[in-house]
């Protein structure tokens, strides 16, 4: 272009076109409405710019303008497809197509509008068969259940082609009879839809059914004497039947999640079943739905009523009644429930539980208390005293009127432990009374009407008890233990009432003193004469130590005294040799022949050797006299500690007698100790108790043997527990919990070995009661998997873990229990 030249704007024009053609003209064929506005702004710029030149005579120009009509007419002509029919809107797309065939006809020289009627015309007519045709290939390739509604969706498409303008008779039930193949199908395979896709197929499933009612309705106009039944009565039909079925077994899934107190599991079921509730009700079934729903929401209502004494884990029950009550407004032609909803009735109850176990604080310790006093023998102090404890801890919250049950149980127990004490001898005894009322009394100062202290009388008793427990020791002839006497006396001091002495206890007191005084004298003459330094050394300190011990009773005593004055008396005439006596009486000196040795006599314990071992021995049995605190660890230090001591007394009756009887005492605690144990499932107790045992019994082989049998018959009272509780657990008709029978099984497995042989006393029956039990055990399982199908894999893992329990246990059988629970399964 040269300087100074203008530029034409239709040829601008006509190159913009050119480019737009061209670049409509790569994208392929046209389709549907897709890019269609734009053909059509386009046509309407090529009959813009074709009057320009036409004005100019500009045959190149106009050359070029025809080659862009044929481009635009060929896109306009490749949408005219049977598909297009199918499209929403086919109509409007024609419409446009035809315009801007009329929009090409003023740039042409052969009409476009003729050619699209042309291609039009043929394609109306081929539509409906072609539609056809693709309507009984989709319904032949329909094999999936979860394909009906997309089947039935492209259906609704051809058929729109099909109904598109009138049809004959024979088109009409052709078409019929293709969409009668589908209801076919439909029928078959709709449980099938409803089974993998849920409730929520149905509402998408009725609403192209209604709209495929209406297109065939369409259809049959043109046959009106052929036969048609409507799709969407007979998927009326077909959700009703199911829902019923799916009614039934959602009400069985949240029957049987209640009776496990599974509440979301069951609140999850019971919302699945509103959803299915609003079919089939007008069927024959629904008024046994409604008995069932109506059973369904009683056994819900029982369940979190029940629930509420003991609440799952993790579940509000406040919330799973108020869901319970909206759910059940929710199920039309159900009955309101009584009253004010389960709501009201939980949280009722919730407010009476909470009221009931603020009551069990003081309720609990004080029944406690009473089933202890009202037993026969064996009364706990312990017991008894941590339960009066509890109680004034919590008197705070004792209602005014359940004060006075409170009173009356102390003066219950306040009259019991005034008759033991009255009844009782031993020292011992008195001294753990004593130390009870010590604590009892500072407890039951927080108490209402707070009696005379128990305290100062038991010690005056206490005193008592020790002061003629030494005058009956001092009242042997012979074996005379002075320590024994020192520790009673010790013990008056102890317990010496803060009021001091009766009269009485003051004149035992007095009377222990003066013997005291006297066997003690007559010994210390004796060493004094044979001149055994050692032995007056150790009568002096007894002596020191006896003065202090009746100095703390308050009583007087100078047995030291006496003793040392003793000692002064005798010894300097005492010293004067034979010689020098006759010297001093003028006699001549007379050579002092050889005494005659005397033939040795076999030598006893001493009086020291025995103290030592007695001493032992009183202070094991004074450990095992306390009524609290007890600690088994320093019994087993002190009956340890005579094990070096006991060899030069070993063939004292005496002592014998009285280390068979601290070892008794220690058997039956220990025995006790280990039911309780068992009974309590407490099994790091029951191991320390048999690892106890064990050294205890160690120990008293070491002394003579003199409690044969210690950690066989402790081990024997444990598999003896045991055995009752699983025996009192088989025995229930209902409920018996299989888990709670293998952990008493599995305890015998800890003391099993010590209980002995069949030659031991008692073994024999033990192993006869486990041999029922197991018996009785296996029957239960084996009818249990019998009946119960469903719970056969559960039953097969606790076969294994009783096979396991039961392996090594003379006398349990032969652990088989799981291959015969499979063998059982193999022959059904």
């Amino acid at each position: 272009m040269g300087c100074g030249s203008s530029v034409n704007p239709a040829q601008v024009k006509l190159e913009d076109v050119e480019t737009k053609c061209n670049a409509l003209k790569a994208k392929g064929d046209g389709v549907g409405k897709e890019g269609l506005d734009e053909v059509t702004q386009i046509s309407k710029e090529l009959s813009e710019i074709f009057e320009d030149f036409v004005k100019t005579s500009n045959m190149d120009a106009l050359n070029r303008i025809g080659v862009l009509s044929d481009m635009l007419l060929d896109n306009l002509m490749s949408r005219l497809k049977v598909d297009l029919l199918k499209l929403d809107g086919a109509d409007d797309i024609i419409k446009q197509i035809l315009s801007v065939g009329k929009n090409l006809d003023g740039v042409r020289s052969s009409p476009a509008t003729k050619k699209l009627e042309a291609c039009l015309e043929p394609l109306r007519q081929q539509a409906p068969l072609h539609s056809l045709k693709k309507m009984q290939e989709g319904i032949k390739g329909l094999t999936k259940s979860a394909e009906l509604p997309d089947c039935l969706t492209e259906i609704l498409k051809e058929l729109a082609v099909v109904s598109s303008k009138p049809l004959d008779k024979k088109l009409a039930d052709q078409t019929l009879a293709i969409c009668k193949a589908y209801t076919a199908k439909a029928e078959k395979g709709f449980p099938g839809l409803l089974q993998g896709s849920g409730i929520g197929c149905v509402s998408t499933m009725k609403d192209l059914a209604s709209q495929f009612d209406k297109a065939c309705d369409k259809v049959k106009a043109s046959s009106p004497d052929a036969a048609w039944d409507p799709f969407e009565p007979k998927l009326d039909k077909l959700v009703d039947a199911y829902s019923h079925k799916e009614l039934d077994k959602l009400g069985n899934k949240a029957s049987a999640e209640l009776q496990r107190d599974g509440f979301s599991a069951a609140l999850e079921a019971m919302a699945s079943m509103q959803e299915w509730w609003a079919y089939g009700k007008d069927s024959p079934e629904r008024p046994q739905e409604i008995e069932n729903l109506k059973a369904l929401f009683a056994l819900a209502e029982k369940q979190t009523l029940e629930a509420c004494a003991s609440p799952p884990k993790d579940v509000d029950l406040a919330d799973v009644a108020q869901t319970l009550d909206e759910q059940r407004k929710a199920f039309a032609g159900l009955p309101a429930a009584d009253g004010d909803g389960l709501a009201a009735m939980v949280k009722i109850q919730q407010a009476e539980l909470s009221a009931a176990a603020a009551a069990t604080v003081y309720t609990d310790p004080l029944n406690e208390l009473r089933a202890e006093l009202d037993k026969g023998s064996g009364q706990s102090l312990a017991t008894m005293l941590k339960a009066t404890e509890r109680v004034a801890s919590v008197i705070d919250k004792v209602p005014a009127d359940a004060l006075e049950s409170v009173t009356k149980a102390c003066e219950d127990l306040e009259a019991w432990v005034r008759e033991a004490a009255s009844k009782s001898s031993r020292p011992d005894k008195l001294e753990g009374l004593c130390k009870f009322a010590t604590r009892y009394d500072a407890t039951r100062a927080k108490l209402p009407s707070p009696p005379v202290p128990l305290l100062p009388e038991l010690q005056e008793l206490a005193c008592a008890s020790n002061l003629s427990a030494a005058e009956e020791e001092l009242s042997k002839e012979t074996g005379l233990n002075p320590s024994a006497v020192l520790e009673f006396v010790k013990s008056v001091g102890q317990y010496l009432p803060a009021v001091g002495l009766s009269e009485g206890s003051r004149d035992k007191l007095q009377a222990v003193i003066a013997k005291t005084t006297e066997r003690v004298s007559e010994s210390h003459q004796k060493a004094l004469a044979d001149g055994a330094e050692a032995k007056l050394a150790g009568l002096l300190k007894f002596a020191e130590t006896f003065d202090a011990a009746v100095t703390a009773a308050s009583g007087e005593a100078e047995l030291s005294g006496k003793l040392e004055a003793a000692a002064d008396a005798g010894a300097a005439p005492a010293e004067a040799e034979p010689a020098e006596a006759a010297a001093d009486a003028g006699e001549a000196p007379v050579e002092a022949e050889p005494a005659e040795a005397e033939p040795e006599k076999p030598a006893g314990p001493s009086e020291a050797e025995v103290a030592a071992v007695t001493a032992k021995i009183e202070e094991a049995d004074a450990e095992l006299a306390q009524e609290t605190g007890l600690n088994p660890n320093n019994i087993l230090q002190v009956l340890s500690s005579i094990e070096p001591l006991w060899e030069p007394v070993a063939e004292s009756e005496e002592l014998k007698a009285r280390l068979v009887s601290t070892f008794g005492s220690l058997q039956g605690g220990m025995a006790t100790a280990c039911a309780g144990a068992a009974a309590d499932d407490n099994e790091a107790k029951l191991k320390a108790l048999m690892a106890f045992a064990q050294k205890v019994d160690g120990v008293q082989a070491k002394l003579g043997s003199c409690a044969p049998g210690f950690c066989r018959s402790v081990a024997q009272a444990g598999a003896a527990q045991d055995l009752a509780d699983a025996g009192t657990e088989l025995a229930k008709e209902t409920g018996m919990n299989p888990t709670l029978v293998i952990k008493n099984l599995r305890h015998l497995k800890q003391y099993w070995e010590q209980i002995g042989g069949d030659d031991q006393p008692g073994v024999q029956e033990l192993h006869g009661k486990l041999g029922e039990l197991c018996s009785t055990m296996r029957e239960r399982i084996k009818t249990s998997y019998t009946e119960n199908p469903a719970k056969r894999e559960g039953l097969l893992k606790f076969a294994a873990t009783y096979d396991t329990t039961i392996t090594d246990l003379a006398g349990a059988g032969n652990p088989d229990l799981q291959s015969e629970l499979s063998a059982l399964d193999t022959g059904s």
